[in-house]
C-alpha cells in the first residue's frame, strides 16, 4: 500500500471534510486516512486493500462484494465451530490493525442443515454475540405490499367479469409478492407464517 501512496500523493495528505445539511456547513475537519469518495481511483484503492483480508481465514471459506465479507464453513463438529469462531478473530484483530471498525451489529449468523441434528454454536465478534436474521419483517412487509396491490386490482377490476382475467392479475401481480424467498422462511417459524 506504501507504493501507492508514493505513487498517488495528493490522495492522503493534508485532505479535509466537510457536512452540509441544507444551507448549514460544518467546519472543514481533517480525514489522515481513507481514499477521496468520488473519485475513480477509489474503487481500485480499496480492493486492493481490502484484499488482503482473505489472508486471515484459515478454515472458512470467503466471499467478497464491495464491503462485504460472507464466510462459509461446513460444520461436522464442534471442533469445526471452534474453527470458524478462530478466523472470526482473525478478521477482528485484522480489523484493528488495519484501523477498519466492523459494524457488528450487521453481522449475522445463518445455518443451513439438511440433518436432525444440528449442531448450533454462538459465535462472537469482539464479545458481540452474532444473531440469526429474523424472517417476521421480511414477511410482514411482503403481506403488506400484496394486499396493498389486491386492493389497487380489486378497485380497478370492479367491472371485470371473465374470472380467469381475475386469476391471471391476482396471479401475475400479487401471487409473487407473497411467494418471494418464501423458500428461505417457509415454516422457519410456525408462529409468524
Amino acid at each position: 500500500m506504501v507504493f501507492l501512496i508514493h505513487y498517488y500523493p495528493g490522495l492522503v495528505p493534508d485532505r479535509t471534510q466537510q457536512v452540509k445539511i441544507n444551507v448549514f456547513l460544518s467546519d472543514p475537519f481533517p480525514v489522515p486516512t481513507g481514499v477521496p469518495q468520488g473519485s475513480h481511483i477509489s474503487s481500485l484503492l480499496f480492493t486492493i486493500f481490502i484484499i488482503y483480508v482473505g489472508s486471515c481465514f484459515r478454515y472458512c471459506d470467503h466471499l467478497f462484494f464491495t464491503d462485504d465479507i460472507k464466510l462459509s464453513a461446513t460444520v461436522f463438529s464442534p471442533v469445526d465451530c471452534s474453527r470458524i469462531q478462530s478466523d472470526l478473530d482473525n478478521l477482528f484483530v485484522w480489523c484493528l490493525d488495519n484501523g477498519l471498525k466492523l459494524n457488528t451489529s450487521k453481522c449475522l449468523k445463518i445455518s443451513y442443515t439438511r440433518s436432525r441434528i444440528k449442531i448450533d454454536h454462538d459465535y462472537y465478534i469482539h464479545d458481540e454475540k452474532l444473531v440469526e436474521p429474523s424472517f417476521s419483517y421480511h414477511i410482514e412487509k411482503s403481506c403488506a405490499k400484496a394486499l396493498k396491490v389486491l386492493g389497487f386490482l380489486v378497485k380497478s377490476a370492479q367491472e371485470f367479469n371473465n374470472e380467469l382475467c381475475l386469476q391471471t392479475l391476482y396471479e401475475s401481480l400479487v401471487r409473487p409478492l407473497l411467494e418471494f424467498c418464501s423458500v428461505l422462511w417457509n415454516l422457519s417459524q410456525i408462529s409468524i407464517i
